[in-house]
């Protein structure tokens, strides 16, 4: 039924336009229906495929919610410990990067081009190199060894092509125990709800291992998440963006990366060009983020110092789309998270993490 209403076919009309028998019918007339039927079979087999790809994202967002009981327990007792540096919080669109830009929406999501990034205040916020072997600046964790920095999900390692540099590695295998969504999961989080300011620069790099294998339909490897305003009766149980998909989301797939914003409150979800990179070479990545639940939030990325463009719903570099669901803010997360795939692994490794104050 909802391929059909895709396809905009109601099913009564498809009964009775292409599938009712008429018996009286001349031969000739009954050959040109069972073309008819033929067609329209194959169009929907067609759209079925891109319909499952594009509700990927979606199928994801879905998974986000089976674990909020657990994460509420753990931030009340992990993340209080943390000790803040600032005062001041699945599934995707598959359109390919080849695409021409599609023209900005009228009076909704709009873009400007930007060669060089707005330079941070210097006001570092957060920030994490990994050299001291430890993880305490970090609120809390999300694996399938029971909330768990376990040395089978995410561990402090050297640097593969430096051994004097430590990193942050993520391991994610469809052999693992089943998570609380049943998907593959290694996240970091770092909670930012209602500290940082609205405008704010975010950086990392990563690099996906050489022998990272899986035929999941996309890897969510860098995300901010919504939260429920416990000041209004909010929770994740009534919550009613408890599914929704990341605000703002950093994918691979198919050795590429390409960025996502969504915001459950909208029906157009932006999507960027896809950016091929190389398993086994660190890649630089930075975010500048104004964030608002109206049109003058907006997003910019730059990988490899390289400015992202926006192809899905908008044009350019710089894509003006509310980047919040409500005042309370978001969280960030790094790591693995993807849908459970027929066979395969993530491992990717992460420096370098840091925040800062931005000036326009």
């Amino acid at each position: 039924m909802a391929i059909i209403i895709v396809m905009g076919i109601p099913c009564n009309m498809w009964k009775t336009q292409i599938c009712q028998r008429h018996s009286k019918e001349g031969e000739e007339m009954r050959h040109i229906k069972s073309i008819v039927v033929a067609t329209v079979i194959s169009m929907l087999v067609v759209s079925a495929v891109g319909i499952f790809e594009s509700d990927g994202f979606a199928y994801a967002a879905k998974k986000t919610r089976t674990y909020a009981t657990k994460k509420t327990a753990t931030t009340s007792s992990a993340a209080k410990t943390v000790q803040k540096k600032a005062t001041a919080s699945n599934a995707t669109a598959t359109t390919t990067a080849k695409t021409a830009p599609i023209t900005a929406v009228s009076n909704a999501i709009t873009t400007t081009s930007t060669k060089t990034a707005p330079q941070a205040g210097g006001n570092v916020l957060f920030s994490d190199a990994f050299e001291d072997n430890t993880l305490s600046k970090w609120s809390w964790f999300e694996t399938v060894y029971n909330y768990k920095a376990d040395p089978r999900a995410i561990e402090i390692v050297q640097d593969p092509v430096n051994s004097q540099n430590n990193v942050l590695l993520f391991k994610a295998y469809d052999s693992d125990p089943p998570y609380s969504s049943g998907d593959p999961r290694s996240e970091i989080i770092y909670d930012t709800r209602g500290e940082f300011p609205h405008t704010a620069s975010y950086s990392w790099k990563f690099m996906i291992d050489k022998s990272y294998d899986n035929d999941s339909i996309f890897d969510i490897m860098g995300q901010w998440h919504s939260w429920p305003d416990e000041s209004k009766g909010e929770t994740w149980e009534n919550w009613e963006y408890a599914s929704a998909p990341p605000l703002v989301s950093m994918l691979y797939k198919d050795d590429q990366v390409y960025i996502v914003l969504a915001n459950a409150t909208l029906s157009k979800k932006v999507e960027s060009k896809r950016y091929p990179i190389e398993k086994g070479e660190w890649v630089d990545i930075k975010f500048n983020i104004k964030w608002s639940t109206g049109y003058d939030g907006y997003t910019e990325v730059w990988i490899n110092g390289e400015p992202v463009e926006f192809v899905k719903n908008t044009s350019g570099t710089k894509a003006f789309y509310p980047t919040l669901i409500n005042d309370v803010g978001n969280i960030l997360k790094l790591g693995t998270y993807r849908p459970r795939a027929e066979g395969g692994n993530s491992i990717v490794y992460y420096d370098d993490v840091r925040i800062e104050s931005l000036v326009e």
